[in-house]
Parts: C-alpha cells; structure tokens; sequence
C-alpha cells in the first residue's frame, strides 16, 4: 500500500467495530511487524512467495474464526433478536438481485 500500512488499515478498521478476520500478505514482513499484527488479532501474516497451501489454510482458519464470531455474537443475542424475521424491503431486495444475477 503506497501510503498506508496494512497495520494503520487494521487498526482503523478495529476502531470502527469492523470484526472480521484478517490475513497479511506482504513482500517485506519482519518479525516485530508480524508480531504487531497477530496481536492486534491478525488470522495469519504470510511472506511472499508463499505456496498455495499456505493461503488456502490462512483463509480456512479466517472463516472458520469469522463463523465462531457471528456464532458467539448470536448466542449473545437475546432470543427474541435471534429470531425476529427479516424486513420486508431487504428481503425482496435480496430476492430480486439474486434473479438479477
């Protein structure tokens, strides 16, 4: 990123309440920024080259950790919030893009 680190994007994006997981790639990754990273809750940090394995078991872990989340946050939930029904409008508007697409 020209002029932002993906460490200043993380952080920025915790200070919105944005939860979701995140995977570093980088072509110049050092051990502090790696540890920064993973303490700021970082899924995995992966140095170029890495393989396509590598990748594939980053972004598993990503969702799975993404899914354990929305799990404890629903959990969390009060029943009645839990299963409330959709609205109508997004309901339909989600209905009408998927035949759109």
């Amino acid at each position: 990123m020209p002029q932002r680190s993906g460490l200043e994007v993380q952080q920025d994006l915790g200070g919105v309440r944005v939860e979701r997981p995140v995977v570093f790639i980088s072509g110049q990754g050092d051990v502090p920024t790696s540890v920064r990273a993973m303490k700021a809750g970082a899924v995995d940090f992966l140095t170029k080259p890495f393989d396509d394995g590598q990748l594939l078991a980053a972004v598993q872990a990503a969702i799975e950790r993404d899914d354990l989340m929305r799990r404890n946050r629903a959990s969390d939930m009060p029943s009645s919030e839990r299963s409330r029904p959709l609205p109508v409008a997004s309901a339909r508007s989600s209905s009408t893009s998927s035949r759109a697409g």
